[in-house]
This record gives C-alpha cells, structure tokens and sequence, in this order.
C-alpha cells in the first residue's frame, strides 16, 4: 500500500474518523491498540508474511530492554544487548546481504579454482527493514547507555516500530522521542489536522508531479542507456537525478510527518533544504537527519569520533559512510557511492577551511560558490547511487565529459520540472508555512476540492509513477 495510491489514502481517512471517534482520555488504551492493528494490516497491504519478521524483530528488542532493566549488573546487560544486536543484525544480514556476500564469494571461488559454491537464497528483501531494525537497535544501545528507561508496555513498543505513518521509509524515529507521546492524551486540533493534510498535499505533489514526471521525463531513459546520450543531456539528467531523489524522499517525509500529525502526533523534520549545503558534511546535516544523526551518534561516536587525533577521525568518517552507503543497499555501487562521502567528508574536515580563505571571494559569492560546487560533488557521487553498477555508472561518468555536443533527447518539460523542483527546494520555509497557513484558513469546500484534485492527480498518474525510491531500502 504505497502512499501515491487511492487506497492509502482510503486508509488513512479510515484510521483518521475511526481513531478521533475514539475521543476521551478513557480510550487511550483503545485508539493506540487501534493504531497498532492499523499498522500491521498496512505493512500486510505489501506481504502478510513480513508480519512474522516485523513482530519477531520487535519481541527481541522489547524483551531484551526489559532484562537490561530487570538485571542491572553491567556484565549482564552488556551480553543482553550484545544478543538483542547480533539477533537484529543477523535477521538484517540474511534477508537484504546474504546473497551479496555469496555472490562475492562465489566469484572469488571461481577465480581461485575452488568446486564449491555458497547457496543464493530465494527471500524476499521485506519493505522497510533497514528502517525499523535501525528502530529497534537505537533503542536496545539507548536503553543500554541509560539514556531512556525500557519500556513495560508491549503495545507501545510494537507501536513505536510499526508506527504506519513512517514505518517503510522513516523517518527513523528515536524511542525517547514517540514513546512519551503514547502516555499522553491527545486533543483534536483543527488547525493541526490541516497542517498536517497540507503537508500530506505538499509531499505527494513532490513524489507524483515532479520526481515521477522528470523520471518519466528523460531521467530514466539517460540512466538506462548512458553511453547514447549526448553531453549536456547526460548533465542536464545528473542534476535532474538530484532534485527527482530529493523530491521523492522528502515527499515521503511529508507524507509521513503530516500523516502522524493528522492523528496527533509529531514526528522531527528529516530534511532543512539539504542543497543549501555549503560542504558534503553539511549537506549530511541537512538530508535524511533522523538517519544522518543516527549514523553520528551510534557509528561514528562509537568509532571513537573527533576525541582520539586527526587520523582516527578521518578513519571513522570513512567507515561511518560506508556503512551508511551500504545500509542504503547490498551492491558495490552503493558502497562506493558511501566511501565517496566519507573521503569528501574527511577532505571537507580538514582543506575546506583553508580553501575559502585563499580563493578570496566576498561572503554572499563565497557562499554560493561553495553551495554549488558542493551540489555539483553530490549530483556526481548519485550517479552510482541511481545506476545499476558500476560499469553503467563508470559509462555515465565518461559520457558527462566525451559525449556529443547536441541537444538532442532535451525534454523542456523535464527542464520545466526541474526548475520547479529546485524553486520549491530553495524557496524560504516561511514561505511554505504561509501557504499552509491560507490553506488551513480556507473554507471546507475548498480544502476537500484540494485534495480531490490531488487524489485524481495520483489516479491519473498511476499509470508512470513508480514507488518510492527508498522502499527498497
């Protein structure tokens, strides 16, 4: 059940009456068993067998928060936690990397001699995995640093990592964070229904209008066959890649924020205009934060971080990246695409400084300067990230510099989408909230007139939209 289709939209109107006619402090209890019902019949809506997983994954790390609190002997929650990680990594491991590291292996045994050959497994990679163990992990080490007390309440828990707003594509919400907000009781705010409905609007116009339009456009057919495309369409796609993946990610985002915040809850903003970036370290400040921050504080910091001398953390820069490169999916490209952050990271920490002060520009110009050349590195590294390996995006990279001059195959429908995409990117938050504001101020005809035209934007446009990129992480 993707979020640019009718049927979720059915359902969430359907959860939304149902969970605000439970109003009243003595149905707490009856709005969240609700809401966890809710979630486990959206995550079925893709395969009623990843339920198993999702429960499964979630008793470990429930229980194990639980024996942490019960047994606070440091010997024993060390091994606590270290079975709640291992069991979620494993369970992580077999499903999404398995086959990357026999397939690997297999070419290696091939090339050495070797008759034997691992296995390749048949599972199906389940919709959202990477994000709810992340969930579950955040949780276990937070429990384990006695930054939060365990939870006693199974439901709530359940909730927490089955939530259906942000359950199979984030943002990557911390337990200290959703867990309080399940004791409270919530009252209906008008106002913040229609925020939320409008952010709702805002994030499918992103996915199902831009970034599937300039898919459809010309990205797509220059990724699938680079090596055809004449140069300044092979630039003119890059840059294109990099508004399209931002507009479905955060588009998704919205979906999700304004979804939780239509039931009366609030998730944290996972994006602050990431393009604005003046370095690839900024940039991470500011694109996917709940994941980002995630990477910072149990990665990176682990690794010792910026406390142990230049080089260690340079080191775990590299490492934090690959392992974020590699979360994101099990191929070489990916990998690559996260040790290519980690080293213009780690360039960025220590030249980027020194770099400014000697080219000399004045503040405003300087700051652009660095914005867009910065752009230019990230659109570069997403060509790895989009291409389906290496030799295609190795392809897409010579084509950027030994293509024809022609503007052949140009679409300025998909330039016009572009441009749209990056002004919405750009333009002021205040601006957005203005607009949200006029639209919670609308008269009631007009708010349902809005979202019809949207529900037959997404039923129109069915046909060519593809689901989000990050479902398949």
């Amino acid at each position: 059940m993707s979020f640019n289709s009718i049927q979720f939209g059915i359902f969430l109107f359907t959860v939304f009456f149902v969970y605000w006619g439970l109003a009243g402090p003595a149905r707490r209890q009856l709005r969240l068993n609700l809401l966890l019902v809710a979630s486990y019949v959206f995550y079925a809506g893709w395969n009623v067998r990843y339920l198993t997983l999702i429960i499964g994954i979630s008793l470990i790390n429930f229980f194990a928060g639980l024996a942490m609190k019960n047994r606070p002997q440091d010997g024993v929650r060390k091994l606590t936690l270290t079975a709640a990680l291992v069991s979620s990594l494993f369970i992580l491991g077999l499903f999404k990397y398995y086959n990357f590291f026999t397939q690997n292996l297999n070419q290696v045994l091939t090339l050495a001699g070797a008759d034997f050959r691992a296995p390749i497994s048949h599972l199906l990679l389940p919709v959202g995995i990477s994000f709810y163990t992340f969930q579950c992990l955040s949780y276990a080490l937070d429990v384990y640093r006695r930054r939060m007390e365990a939870t006693t309440s199974l439901r709530d828990f359940c909730l927490y990592v089955a939530f259906f707003p942000q359950l199979v594509a984030g943002p990557i919400v911390r337990a200290e964070h959703m867990l309080p907000q399940f004791h409270t009781d919530p009252v209906y705010d008008h106002d913040l229904v229609m925020r939320g409905l409008y952010q709702v609007l805002c994030g499918l116009f992103k996915k199902v209008v831009i970034a599937d339009g300039l898919a459809v456009t010309f990205v797509d057919q220059v990724f699938a066959d680079p090596g055809s495309a004449p140069l300044p369409l092979a630039w003119a796609a890059m840059f294109a890649y990099s508004i399209l993946i931002y507009c479905d990610f955060s588009g998704y985002s919205d979906v999700a924020i304004g979804s939780a915040r239509m039931l009366g809850f609030e998730l944290r903003p996972n994006f602050n205009r990431p393009y604005l970036g003046e370095s690839v370290r900024d940039y991470w400040r500011r694109w996917h934060i709940s994941f980002s921050t995630w990477l910072r504080d149990y990665v990176y910091v682990s690794l010792g971080g910026a406390r142990r001398g230049p080089a260690r953390m340079y080191a775990a820069l590299i490492i934090t990246m690959l392992v974020g490169g590699l979360w994101h999916g099990a191929a070489w490209t990916f990998v690559v695409w996260g040790a290519f952050h980690g080293v213009w990271m780690s360039l960025t920490r220590a030249y980027q400084e020194r770099i400014t002060w000697k080219i000399g520009l004045p503040g405003t110009v300087s700051v652009w300067a660095r914005r867009l050349v910065t752009l230019a590195i990230l659109s570069f590294g997403l060509i790895l990230f989009r291409s389906k390996d290496l030799a295609t995006a190795f392809a897409f990279m010579v084509e950027l510099f030994t293509g024809p001059v022609s503007m052949k195959g140009i679409s300025w429908a998909g330039l016009g989408l572009m441009a749209l995409g990056y002004f919405l990117h750009f333009t002021p938050p205040v601006w957005r909230d203005r607009l949200g504001d006029v639209f919670v101020r609308m008269p009631f005809f007009l708010q349902g007139t809005a979202v019809a035209l949207m529900f037959a934007v997404v039923s129109l446009m069915k046909e060519i939209s593809s689901p989000f990129i990050y479902f398949q992480f």
